[in-house]
């Protein structure tokens, strides 16, 4: 029993992350969701021909593109891959404001960032750190600013698990199968914004 908890907890594991991916990156294809990066309409914020070294002037330009669109409310907040969040750690805000764009100092251990560019901010690594721009080849990262009540999420039933030992017979092995549906939809894509060639390897 102790066997089955543990594989079934590392089947949910992966199928969570998967999930994870599909909302964030998802291509709308081949049955994945149409994720929140490949939604028509979001705020885009380019940051260089090659790409950019995250600075504050780049990520408030996030925010302003939401800010334009009167969406600048609600629930919102930052999503960031560890490789961002840790060279903002290291990148100070400019020559006269004091301070670095995401302060350590005062990081909740939640992720619950409340100093990075003025908003709380979760840590994914399903958000791409593999992008390209120009000549800048799979180094690129992506950060989304978002109203996250207008990203719509929705389950149809609970995880299935099922085990199967036909395929692995022969060896006298078990095959774990796991499988949730859902989807992602935007219910107003000006609430969204994103930078996709942060500079962060």
């Amino acid at each position: 029993p102790a066997a089955n908890a543990l594989v079934s907890a590392d089947v949910l594991e992966a199928i969570l992350t998967a999930v994870d991916l599909a909302v964030i990156n998802g291509s709308g294809a081949s049955g994945q969701p149409l994720g929140l990066l490949n939604t028509v309409g979001i705020g885009d914020v380019p940051g260089g021909v090659n790409g950019a070294d995250p600075t504050w002037d780049n990520l408030v330009k996030v925010i302003q593109e939401v800010a334009i669109d009167n969406a600048l409310r609600g629930n919102t907040g930052w999503l960031i891959n560890a490789a961002t969040a840790f060279k903002c750690a290291r990148t100070e805000k400019g020559t006269v404001t004091q301070g670095y764009i995401w302060d350590l100092d005062r990081a909740g251990v939640d992720n619950n960032m409340t100093t990075f560019v003025g908003d709380r901010a979760g840590i994914s690594n399903q958000v791409p750190s593999d992008l390209d721009k120009g000549t800048s080849v799979g180094v690129c990262s992506a950060a989304i600013y978002a109203n996250w009540g207008d990203v719509l999420f929705g389950e149809w039933g609970g995880l299935e698990v099922n085990t199967s030992r036909e395929a692995l017979f022969l060896s006298g092995g078990l095959r774990v199968l796991g499988r949730k549906t859902v989807d992602v939809d935007v219910r107003h894509p000006e609430s969204i914004s994103s930078i996709q060639d942060l500079l962060t390897a």
